[in-house]
């Protein structure tokens, strides 16, 4: 990374955060809280609930929740998209963005981010019917390179810092192969500027899996494969998707075939449905209710836990983002 990149990172990421800060205070002041609550039962979405049927508590304080909306506000959808040695792993990669495409409804919008070492809009926001086609990668042989700059945590940063518009979700849905190499920011500063962004996280992961499908080689000894020290931590994805209301989803898409003192060897499954994924992550978020509130009780500044279930809820599995900014 170059000085003067990182100089512009820095101050991009600080800036945004100021203003966002701002704005965040400003509409918990004058505006509603809005939280996306995803509400299934053995991963089928659960319809037909009202106001009447949420609990929601903001820093302990129980909220009356004034409206719940519906599927029928349009999305704005930002797909985060690995593009190093080891992101590109198959074309089912491809298809998944191509996917997410004939997946949107006239009036959503898209943007598509690619990173490797750099992060690069590939399309700007747009309307889902002038989204390109997503292109097969020039090099896909190399698919399996581990070394591949990339820096994830900057995309996710840099993708969700655009202040929301009004009327409208936002959805980012990130695909990572479990390595950053080359970001200026941290784990915490992504968490941190998560925590001020309106934007649902949805994570699709593929990592290395290092359990063995073969069996050694008679007479060899098996060796420990070193930790990369580059990975990134599953517990970061999860606390993401946490703060955020989004969700993690793993594809193993690379898996050992050998670790044994004869050597290792890697094997890409081409058919990992890294496709279905992606649409799973919308068709997830574009289920979910929208909840609205006037804070009533709760101190004017600071970090806001959300708590929300369903009475009678049953078995019913609740997800919404952890808390806001204000």
């Amino acid at each position: 990374m170059t000085r003067r990149r990182a100089l512009v990172i820095l101050v991009v990421v600080l800036a945004w955060t100021e203003a966002a800060a701002r704005q965040q205070v400003f509409r918990a002041r004058v505006d509603a809280v809005v939280v996306d609550v995803s509400v299934t039962e053995r991963n089928r979405p659960i319809r037909g609930l009202t106001a009447r049927d949420f609990e929601l508590t903001d820093n302990g304080v129980p909220q009356r929740i004034a409206d719940v909306g519906s599927d029928s506000l349009p999305l704005d959808v930002t797909l985060i998209v690995d593009m190093s040695g080891r992101g590109v792993v198959q074309p089912s990669l491809v298809a998944g963005v191509n996917n997410i495409r004939k997946s949107l409804r006239p009036a959503d919008r898209a943007s598509i981010i690619t990173f490797t070492g750099t992060v690069r809009e590939w399309t700007p926001l747009a309307d889902a019917a002038s989204i390109p086609r997503f292109p097969m990668p020039a090099f896909p042989h190399e698919a399996g390179s581990p070394n591949g700059p990339t820096a994830c945590y900057d995309a996710i940063a840099l993708s969700i810092v655009t202040p929301p518009t009004s009327g409208r979700r936002q959805l980012a849905i990130v695909f990572s192969a479990d390595r950053d190499t080359t970001s200026f920011l941290d784990a915490r500063a992504v968490l941190d500027i998560a925590k001020r962004s309106d934007s649902a996280v949805f994570v699709v992961r593929a990592p290395f899996d290092l359990e063995p499908t073969e069996a050694p080689r008679e007479g060899a000894t098996r060796v420990a494969i070193t930790v990369d020290p580059l990975a990134i931590q599953p517990r970061f994805f999860r606390d993401l998707a946490e703060v955020t209301g989004g969700r993690v989803e793993e594809v193993k898409a690379f898996t050992m075939m050998r670790n044994d003192s004869q050597g290792f060897a890697f094997q890409v499954r081409m058919g990992a449905p890294l496709g279905e994924a992606f649409v799973r992550a919308l068709e997830d978020f574009r289920s979910s209710y929208v909840l609205r509130y006037m804070p009533e009780g709760v101190a004017s500044n600071g970090w806001h836990d959300i708590s929300v279930r369903v009475a009678n809820g049953g078995r019913f599995e609740v997800r919404a983002r952890s808390g806001y900014v204000r």
